[in-house]
């Protein structure tokens, strides 16, 4: 694996991480619907679990950009369930950090 490629998996698992610890805070608040709760903690463990995948087989990388791309979908629901609207920064703070992580890996 090269420099950049452990760079975007350790980026990946951590943001995996946060995303899981931050769904099981929203699922004992209540502050947005268990499904879409639920989602974000199987899409945290999702980024967590490839990242892992991916050192024992870099071929695995591609898997990387559908758990990218669930975060972004429930994030912007989730946006809406707990303030009507959704914070166009908390999204372009995540687009450019799943931009990065898949440049890394595409590199």
């Amino acid at each position: 694996m090269t420099i950049n490629e452990w760079i975007a998996v350790c980026t990946a698992c951590l943001y995996g991480v946060i995303t899981a610890s931050g769904s099981v805070m929203q699922i004992s608040r209540k502050m947005i619907p268990l499904w879409s709760a639920s989602g974000m903690l199987i899409g945290g463990m999702y980024l967590l679990a490839v990242g892992v995948l991916i050192i024992a087989n870099p071929l695995a990388e591609i898997l990387m950009l559908p758990g990218l791309v669930l975060l972004h979908v429930l994030a912007v629901v989730n946006g809406f369930h707990m303030h009507g609207r959704i914070n166009l920064s908390h999204h372009i703070i995540r687009l450019v950090l799943s931009s990065i992580i898949a440049i890394l890996l595409l590199v």
